[in-house]
């Protein structure tokens, strides 16, 4: 008796063979929360091939964690350390009703922040499919992000930093 074979379907990383059978993988997902805990979430599949990341300079960086007097939220130089994910990887669990919004410019970035313990969570912009996340806010280990990119140098305190581009020019 011929058993006719399953087809096979291309493997996304989500699942795994077992002996000619597949078995569903769970997808990684890391929680994101502000300070205090009232706003927390998860970013689905994050991982170096599904985020970018970069180290802020600009004026606006500073200005919002000054605004919010989370200047602990900079290094040294005034960098904001920003990790971006696609929108849709975002899910908040907790705390939308403490999720405050903010713009420093006409046309600015929107700014996201816990109004209960003042923690930026993310800046979008309209039309824009992704999101960018304060990394102190995610629980994630340095080896699942990808390396920093480092922009709006000429912004930063005490000069360039070496290996930032003086604007918004990021690596592919």
């Amino acid at each position: 008796i011929a058993v006719p074979r399953p087809r096979r379907r291309p493997n996304d990383g989500t699942q795994r063979s077992v002996r000619g059978s597949i078995v569903a993988m769970p997808r990684p997902e890391n929680r994101y929360r502000c300070r205090c805990g009232g706003v927390n979430g998860r970013v689905l599949e994050l991982g170096p091939d599904t985020a970018n990341r970069c180290i802020c300079y600009c004026h606006d960086c500073r200005a919002f964690a000054h605004h919010l007097g989370r200047q602990d939220m900079l290094d040294a130089r005034g960098g904001a350390d920003i990790v971006q994910v696609a929108r849709a990887r975002l899910v908040i669990d907790e705390g939308l009703d403490e999720l405050r919004c903010l713009r420093l410019t006409p046309g600015g970035l929107f700014r996201w922040y816990a109004d209960c313990c003042k923690t930026p969570i993310a800046n979008t912009l309209p039309r824009v499919p992704f999101a960018g996340l304060c990394r102190s806010a995610i629980d994630v280990a340095e080896a699942q992000l990808p390396s920093a990119d480092l922009i709006h140098g000429r912004s930063a305190v005490g000069g360039l930093p070496p290996g930032a581009s003086a604007g918004l020019s990021l690596h592919a």
